[in-house]
């Protein structure tokens, strides 16, 4: 046998090894194993305890952003510069937050929509 069939031949069979381990995991992710739904149901326990856990700390980068915005309405002695730069500081918070609490609900969304997550499920 030539060295390119070999190859092909191994190529071949490791795909198909990987195939056949991609199904077999969706098939017990959907509910075909035993005690898939609890699988399934610590699955959603774990998605639900992280979004609790980062909407808790992003909740509290949210008042941190609103606390030094009100700083910045004390600093009427403050030089203009100052101002500026706690405004500044203020809104780059703010955006850092929105876009991490984007990032967050579609991560939540996308790992609850995973294979052998249904509507019917314990979340």
């Amino acid at each position: 046998m030539n060295w390119h069939k070999q190859t092909e031949e191994m190529i071949h069979s490791w795909t198909e090894a990987q195939r056949r381990l991609v199904d077999q995991w969706l098939e017990s992710v959907q509910g075909v194993a035993p005690g898939a739904d609890k699988l399934k149901a610590d699955y959603h326990r774990q998605i639900d305890a992280w979004e609790e856990a980062v909407s808790e700390m992003l909740r509290r980068q949210q008042e941190l952003a609103d606390s030094m915005s009100g700083s910045a309405a004390n600093l009427d002695a403050a030089p203009e510069l100052a101002k500026e730069w706690v405004d500044r500081s203020q809104q780059m918070m703010q955006n850092w937050t929105d876009t991490q609490m984007r990032f967050m609900q579609e991560w939540v969304e996308h790992m609850a929509n995973q294979p052998g997550s249904s509507s019917d499920s314990s979340r």
